[in-house]
């Protein structure tokens, strides 16, 4: 039997206070996403973070910690996908991300935060509306 899987989303501002989405090209296309992805076995939140965000961005985060959760319903009606995402903040990066996985994100973007693309990918929307209303978790 199928059970969900375990991922992670991590919320990064620059030292301008945009945040970083990128706009999924397989998986889940044609939304925006922040950087993330799957625990692998014997990771903490915060490694699966690190790990993720150099693997799809080229950065080095510092300082993360979870900040919330997010339990991704609809993605599970759509697709047939159902994860459950630890969401993490870092401090401001000051470096520029690159495209390291061009097969699963076209385009890694600053946005400010009152002007975010859509569409959204459910998890990361969850995640930035409650961090931006300082919950840890809201019922789908």
């Amino acid at each position: 039997m199928p059970t969900p899987q375990v991922g992670v989303g991590v919320i990064i501002l620059n030292q301008e206070g945009k945040l970083l989405l990128g706009k999924r090209c397989n998986t889940h296309a044609p939304f925006w996403a922040l950087p993330g992805g799957k625990v692998e076995l014997g990771e903490s939140f915060e490694q699966t973070a690190m790990r993720e965000v150099q693997e799809e961005t080229g950065l080095t985060i510092e300082h993360v910690q979870v900040i919330g959760l997010t339990n991704n319903l609809q993605t599970y009606q759509h697709e047939g996908i159902h994860f459950v995402s630890a969401i993490l903040t870092c401090d401001p990066v000051a470096q520029t991300p690159c495209l390291r996985e061009p097969h699963r994100c076209e385009q890694w973007r600053w946005f400010e935060i009152n002007q975010l693309p859509k569409p959204l990918f459910e998890a990361s929307e969850h995640a930035i509306s409650n961090w931006q209303a300082g919950q840890f978790y809201t019922r789908s």
